[in-house]
């Protein structure tokens, strides 16, 4: 019975809503098809991330595709080195309860090429910023997955 109890009390603890949130504007799609994504701040406070700028893709850190029940392959959307993240803009703004979005060419980075995503299920990783503070070290990285969605 304590058990039990434990069980239903959890159950009646209300959940928080995530705080930033990621979603694509669909589940399925076809290989040549642009990704709208969506980058939501629900927080009391702004954010920072590159969703909002001129370089969108930067924001998205990696997309994983589903390999088995628990598993998850991570590919980069850029090639590792220094010289292929030039070109990224500034962090931007995204005030408290507001969104943005952006279209994104599925592609990832995979044997030393820009590759289209194969059939499957997937999701993107997000990245954006918090400041907790002041001065340079008061920047927080945050990262936020999207839903998942398929690829045919």
């Amino acid at each position: 019975m304590p058990l039990l109890c434990t069980a239903l009390l959890a159950c009646a603890v209300p959940c928080r809503a995530q705080e930033v949130a990621a979603a694509t504007d669909k589940t399925v799609y076809s290989p040549a098809e642009k990704i709208t994504i969506t980058l939501s701040n629900n927080s009391q406070a702004s954010v920072f991330s590159h969703a909002g700028g001129k370089t969108p893709e930067f924001a998205i850190t990696n997309c994983e595709r589903k390999r088995s029940q628990w598993n998850w392959d991570a590919y980069r959307l850029r090639c590792p080195w220094p010289e292929c993240e030039k070109g990224a803009d500034a962090p931007q703004e995204i005030k408290a309860g507001k969104a943005v979005s952006f279209a994104w060419k599925p592609h990832v980075f995979r044997d030393a090429k820009d590759r289209a995503l194969l059939p499957g299920l997937y999701r993107l990783t997000l990245i954006y910023q918090i400041k907790k503070g002041r001065g340079p070290d008061a920047w927080l990285w945050n990262t936020v997955k999207s839903n998942e969605f398929t690829v045919e």
